[in-house]
């Protein structure tokens, strides 16, 4: 899996909340603090850890864009360490 990390809303530009909101394109629930997400590192979309973790399992594609997800060479072990 992709390595996780707690969202933190993007913010400090003077917009609206409404404006600044950013959801996972995979379940369509926003993205809240402290939620552990998921980044694609080749197209850095966003998503919510255990959505992604699904996503994953029956594609090896970004849900947005299509691009590969291939998971960072030194998060390998942590990841087979997930998956046990």
């Amino acid at each position: 899996l992709l390595p996780y990390f707690p969202y933190a809303a993007p913010g400090g530009s003077g917009r609206r909340a409404s404006e600044t909101t950013v959801g996972c394109a995979i379940c369509l629930d926003p993205l809240r603090r402290g939620q552990p997400c998921s980044e694609e590192p080749a197209c850095r979309h966003t998503f919510h850890r255990d959505c992604v973790g699904a996503w994953a399992r029956s594609s090896n594609t970004c849900p947005l864009c299509r691009v590969k997800i291939v998971v960072p060479r030194s998060d390998w072990a942590a990841a087979a360490h997930d998956m046990v």
